[in-house]
């Protein structure tokens, strides 16, 4: 199914992937999408979980507040911390665990990233894959459990919003649309428009599954048992932080040939406070042997729409002399 802009449902920062939007304690009125996902969570369908970094105390106090369904089901130690993490490592696989073992949902949700995820893999390393599939869901941070289910455990997963964004008000509802169509089986297909090309030639449609992710833990990647495989995909990235930090991180996917046998590139949103990142996007896709394409569909912004890992994908040109990206939800 074609989904139009006109459609309001559910794709990194820089500093090991924290999110970067101010909390809003004035919530507006929740998107009905995201209410189903609540009551998702309320139902045990979805189980939440925060495998990174903890929530703050003024954000715990509007979810628990506004959202008491999802603030109660979270699978974490409420008020533990241990260094920039929710837990211990030990403990926060054993949360993860808990809700990819649970039968009863469909869904593993991330409250929110930060930092700590990684450091659950070599737990994860060690254990059998799960009988179920279970739609992972999240983004920053959590693209290094993307990166591990979907290329150990060949899952599809959801590169999107975390749950902890239903609570702020300027996330777009189109977040939250997409996701719930995803999870719920009610689409086949997704299309996102308005890409444009950077660099390269496009002779022919681009076909490959997706992957790629938050560019710190891509680059974090190199070297591990769940190093980001390129080949033969299409692999969308974004970022977002001061402009030395994301051009070093950049240089080094480059500099690396991690994206090596790749079909093409997708930037979401690169997002950089202190300079222009134009120069610092050019000299990255300069001399990258594949298309690269732009496009604010996905990253840390207010447009955060998913797309999914191992998912078959196809990059063509849409009616308006852009580009386009089809792939398939199920």
């Amino acid at each position: 199914m074609k989904l139009s802009k006109t459609l309001p449902v559910l794709a990194i920062v820089f500093l090991y992937g924290c999110e970067a939007n101010n909390f809003d304690s004035s919530i507006a009125n929740t998107p009905s999408r995201a209410d189903l996902l609540i009551k998702g969570i309320a139902e045990g369908k979805i189980s939440v979980v925060a495998p990174a970094t903890w929530i703050e105390e003024n954000e715990s106090r509007v979810i628990q507040k506004k959202y008491p369904n999802l603030w109660n089901k979270v699978h974490f130690q409420h008020g533990v911390k241990y260094a920039y993490m929710s837990n211990t490592d030990e403990q926060r696989f054993n949360f993860l665990k808990q809700a990819f073992d649970n039968e009863s949902s469909s869904v593993v949700w991330a409250l929110r990233g930060g930092y700590g995820a990684a450091r659950l893999i070599p737990y994860l390393l060690k254990i059998p894959k799960p009988t179920a599939h279970k739609w992972l869901i999240g983004y920053s941070d959590i693209t290094a459990l993307h990166l591990f289910v979907s290329q150990k455990w060949g899952w599809k997963s959801i590169h999107g919003a975390v749950a902890k964004d239903i609570t702020y008000s300027k996330k777009d509802p189109k977040n939250f649309k997409y996701l719930d169509e995803i999870v719920s089986g009610a689409s086949k297909s997704i299309t996102y428009q308005g890409f444009k090309l950077l660099s390269g030639k496009v002779m022919q449609p681009i076909a490959g599954k997706l992957t790629g992710g938050n560019t710190a833990l891509i680059s974090t990647s190199v070297g591990t048992p769940w190093q980001l495989n390129a080949k033969g995909k299409i692999v969308i990235i974004e970022e977002s932080g001061h402009g030395d930090r994301i051009d070093r991180v950049l240089q080094h996917l480059k500099h690396s040939k991690i994206l090596e046998g790749a079909v093409a590139v997708v930037i979401g949103d690169i997002i950089v406070g202190d300079v222009d990142v134009n120069p610092i996007i050019n000299d990255f896709v300069k001399d990258l042997p594949v298309p690269v394409f732009k496009t604010d569909s996905f990253g840390h912004g207010d447009k955060n729409y998913p797309w999914i890992y191992n998912a078959d994908a196809v990059i063509e040109p849409d009616a308006m002399g852009n580009y386009q990206l089809t792939f398939q939800t199920q």
